[in-house]
C-alpha cells in the first residue's frame, strides 16, 4: 500500500485530468465526536471510499468525512497536517503548482472538491492549510466559494503579490516567479492596481461576510514574505471588514521554518468545525 510519511494510507486519483492526493488517518483512528458533522449527501459512497483508501469505514465516514486541504507544498513543514491526520481527519492535496491561485487552479480545486464531497462523502466545509504562496490558493478558493470552507490557517502566507514575487517593497524580488504569475493571470507588469486586486488582501470581503475564521501565523523577521507587507495588512483588512481572526507571532523568526504548535492548529480546526455544525 502507498503511504505518506510511512504511516498514513495514500491514494492518488485522476479526476478529469486533475491529480488529487487523498491521505487517510491511521487505520482505526476516528475524529472526536464533536468534529463529526451531520450526515452529508453522498455519505454512503464515503464509507466505501474510505475503505478503499485504506482508512477506517466507521462513523466519521458515514457522517461526512472531516478533512483539511493543503494548499501547495505537500510534505513540507507538515506537523499540522499530521496532527489533523492523527485526530482522525483526512488530508487532501490537488496538484496545480505554479498557478498562484489563478482561475485555472480554482477550477481544478472545484473539480476535486465536487468529487470528494459528492462521490466520497467528504464534508462540504474543509479546513484550509496554507503556507507561503499556498495562501494565494486558499484565499482565492475561499473568496470564490465561501460556503465551502470551515476555517483557514495561514503561515507566513503571501498576501500581496506586489511584495512577493514582485519585490516592490521590502521583499527580495523573485523575477522568475513574477513573470510566471503575470503570464498565468495575463497581467501587464505596469498595472500594479490589477496585481493588488488579485492578491489576497483584496479578496477578503466574501470571507468576512461568511464569518470564516482565519488563523494567521508569521515570523516577524520574515525576509522573503515580510509580515508588514503581507500578514499584517491582511489581518488589518479582514478586521476592518468584520472578519474573525487569530494571530500567532513568532518573534525573530524568518520565512522558514514554517509552523506553530500543531496542537494549536488542531484545536482551531476542530473548534470551528463544531461551531459551524
Amino acid at each position: 500500500m502507498t503511504t505518506y510519511r510511512d504511516r498514513y494510507p495514500l491514494s492518488t486519483r485522476e479526476i478529469d485530468g486533475v491529480t488529487v492526493r487523498i491521505i487517510s488517518p491511521p487505520p482505526g483512528v476516528e475524529p472526536p465526536a464533536g468534529a463529526r458533522p451531520a450526515a452529508a449527501a453522498g455519505a454512503s459512497a464515503g464509507v466505501g471510499a474510505s475503505a478503499e483508501m485504506g482508512g477506517s469505514a466507521g462513523e466519521s465516514s458515514a457522517a461526512g468525512v472531516p478533512w483539511v486541504w493543503r494548499a501547495e507544498f505537500l510534505g513540507a513543514f507538515d506537523d499540522a497536517d499530521c496532527a489533523m491526520l492523527d485526530a482522525g481527519w483526512h488530508l487532501v492535496y490537488v496538484e496545480v503548482p505554479d498557478r498562484y491561485g489563478d482561475p485555472v487552479a480554482i477550477a481544478a480545486w472545484w473539480t476535486a472538491y465536487r468529487f470528494l464531497v459528492e462521490e466520497l462523502g467528504f464534508d462540504p466545509r474543509p479546513g484550509l492549510i496554507a503556507l507561503s504562496r499556498g495562501g494565494l490558493y486558499a484565499i482565492s478558493w475561499a473568496a470564490a466559494h465561501p460556503d465551502c470552507v470551515s476555517a483557514i490557517y495561514l503561515d507566513n502566507a503571501v498576501c500581496d503579490l506586489r511584495s512577493w514575487p514582485g519585490g516592490l517593497g521590502d521583499a527580495k524580488p523573485a523575477p522568475t516567479e513574477w513573470q510566471q504569475m503575470l503570464k498565468v493571470y495575463a497581467l501587464d507588469p505596469t498595472d500594479l492596481d490589477a496585481v493588488a486586486a488579485i492578491s489576497p488582501i483584496s479578496k477578503l470581503a466574501p470571507l468576512a461576510a461568511a464569518r470564516i475564521p482565519v488563523l494567521v501565523a508569521y515570523g516577524d523577521a520574515d525576509r522573503a514574505v515580510p509580515a508588514n507587507e503581507n500578514s499584517i495588512p491582511l489581518v488589518a483588512n479582514y478586521t476592518n471588514l468584520g472578519g474573525p481572526s487569530e494571530v500567532v507571532i513568532r518573534p525573530g523568526a524568518d520565512h522558514h521554518p514554517h509552523g506553530i504548535d500543531p496542537a494549536t492548529v488542531r484545536a482551531f480546526f476542530i473548534s470551528h468545525k463544531q461551531q459551524r455544525h
